[in-house]
Parts: C-alpha cells; structure tokens; sequence
C-alpha cells in the first residue's frame, strides 16, 4: 500500500514538473513570436532542469525506498545536480514577461521585498539546504518518511526547492537589485562544501541514519556517494560562479579601461580647447555617461569640432549600454521607460525600475 502511495506522490511531483516545463516552452515561444530575444540555450537548460527532476522521480524513485544508495542518488539529482540548469535558464525573467503589465508590476514589487530578499541570501539558503540534510539524517526524520508517502512528497518539494533557492543565490542570472558580492558567495561554497563533506563522513563512521532497515554497508555506499557525487557537483558550481564572475570582471574592466582612454583624450582636447579660447564661460559639456568623474567644466568659445569629437566615442558606449538595457528588460514593466530612444548623442531616459537599476 506504501508502494502504491509513493508511486501515485511520485506521478503527481512528475505531472506537475511536466506542466512547468511546456508553460516555460510556451512563453519562450511567444518572446520569439513577439520579435523579442530568448536564448535558445536558456530553454535548452530548462528542459535538461526538468529532464533531471523526472529522472529523479521515475527511474531512481523505484528502488530509492528499498535502497539507501538509490535514495542518495536521488537527493542529488533533485538538491543539487537538477537546480543548476533551472536557474540558469533565468525563469524568473521569462515569467515577468509573459505577465500582463499590472501582474507584473505587482510580481515585481513583490519580489522587491524586504522578506523575500532575507530568504534568498546566500547564508540562509545554506541553512535552509545543508541544515535539512543534517536534520534529515542525523534524526529519526529519515526513518519516519520509509512510513509515510506525505513525508516523502515533502521531502522531495523540499530538496528541490532548497536546491534552487541555494543555487539562484550563487549563479541566478536572474536580475537581482542588491546580490551579495561574489567573496561571499564564493564563502557560503566553500562552507557548503565542508558541511556536504562532514555529514557524509559522519555518516560512514557512525553508522546514521539510524533505526532504518538499512544495513551498515549500504548506509557506508550511500554516504560515499554523496561525498564523491556532491563533491563533483559542487565543484561544477564553484566552476560556474568563477565563470561568471570572470565575465562580469571582463566587462566592467573593458568599460573602465574605455573611460581612462576617452577620459585622458577628452581632456587633452579639453585642454587644447582652453588654451585657444583663453578663458572660461557659461557653455557646459554634454552627452556623457552617468560614471565619470569629471569636475563641472565650462568654457567658452570652444572649438565645438573637436569637442564632439571627443564626445563621439561616450556616445558609442551609453549606446552600446542602451542597447544591451532595452534587449534584457525591455518588457519588465516598471516606473520608467526600459525603451527609451537613443539621441544622437547617446542620450536616453533611465529606466528607474528596481530589476533595472544594477543596469
């Protein structure tokens, strides 16, 4: 009769991931009906995300509850293997354009919450994912889910959630206004690791989970699995957030070495155009971006040729920096205008919704 439950849990979990997954296909087809961009690679990582959680649930579910290595297996492709391509396909962003304007305000204003921006902290996430393991195995929890299909659906919708939560809190590619930064996430790894690596030892030394019907040896594989499997994956994350982080140094190094250039040749021009005029006025410099720190300068009777030449190459950039803005959230509805126009002197409104300020 426990069998039957289980099967029928496992069914409703698979139906219910089944439906995730062509809602997601369904609103990545409608951006590209739209006329606006979604990578294929995102929808490709949803559907392995998915591909992993019914492997998870089919297969590995039949002998996950008379074998304690099949369990094992199961918590890692549900807590940590399957999760990495779920927030990599960034589902929160699909979701937010395929709202109607008002939902998504509201959504959006939501998820700017104080609450919920606690509970998506690297830290909690890491107490949230590892604590439940060392809760699960270190107490009779385990030994009351082999009696009960409730648990075991619970423990399953746990696993999965905390996985994700913890892997979007490390390598989300979904915007986020105040991400932590990437020393202390590359900490909360670290020590996720040890966590992983302790229990599983402690596991093989003592024996835990105790009072089940598994015998000291498969208790002893299991715990080998998870220290060699869970090592695997995590290092798979390690890899993944050095990644990203080598890419975000790239472009924020290739934006500052642009502004030492343009800023020493606008002010070689600058300087140039002063000592032909003479003297100072009231006519002010425009069309630069936000993040210079030039002083107030004005002059006058500058050679207005020059100048805009000098301006030309901060023009590329906002533009460059608008087109990149408008292609990511030009649909996320928000207090300002993500598609404003481009002047012809790269001058464009700043959209002042939170999910677009880091941009």
């Amino acid at each position: 009769m426990h069998g039957t439950e289980d099967a029928a849990s496992a069914t409703s979990l698979a139906w219910l991931w089944a439906v995730a997954f062509l809602g997601y296909l369904a609103a990545a087809l409608r951006e590209r009906r739209l006329g606006r961009r979604w990578s294929h690679w995102r929808t490709a990582s949803w559907a392995v995300g998915m591909g992993l959680l019914a492997l998870a649930m089919h297969p590995v579910a039949a002998g996950a509850h008379r074998d304690f290595r099949g369990h094992m297996l199961q918590h890692l492709l549900l807590g940590m293997l399957a999760p990495l391509p779920i927030v990599l396909s960034a589902p929160i962003t699909l979701i937010l354009r395929a709202m109607p304007t008002s939902a998504a305000r509201k959504a959006a204003h939501a998820l700017s919450r104080q609450p919920l921006h606690a509970l998506s902290h690297p830290i909690v996430a890491l107490i949230l994912d590892t604590g439940g393991l060392w809760l699960l195995y270190l107490t009779p929890l385990y030994a009351a889910t082999l009696h009960s299909a409730a648990l075991q659906t619970a423990l399953h919708v746990h696993f999965t959630a905390a996985g994700c939560l913890f892997a979007w809190a490390l390598i989300g590619v979904d915007p986020s206004p105040r991400r932590p930064r990437f020393a202390l996430r590359v900490m909360v790894l670290g020590a996720a690791i040890a966590a992983h690596s302790t229990l599983a030892k402690v596991m093989y030394a003592y024996g835990w989970p105790r009072g089940t019907p598994h015998s000291v040896e498969d208790i002893q594989q299991a715990a080998q699995v998870m220290y060699y499997t869970g090592d695997g994956v995590e290092l798979l994350v390690l890899v993944i957030l050095f990644t990203r982080w080598y890419r975000e140094r790239r472009r924020s190094g290739s934006r500052r070495d642009y502004h030492v250039q343009s800023g020493s040749a606008f002010r070689r021009d600058l300087a140039a155009a002063r000592a032909r005029s003479g003297r100072r006025g009231a006519w002010r410099l425009r069309g630069h971006p936000p993040w210079p720190s030039f002083p107030a300068t004005r002059v006058m009777q500058v050679d207005r040729d020059r100048v805009r030449a000098a301006d030309e190459p901060w023009a590329r950039v906002r533009r460059r920096a608008h087109d990149r803005h408008a292609e990511l959230h030009s649909d996320v509805p928000g207090r300002g205008s993500c598609t404003g126009a481009v002047g012809r002197r790269g001058r464009t409104d700043r959209c002042s919704h939170q999910w677009c300020r880091r941009f």
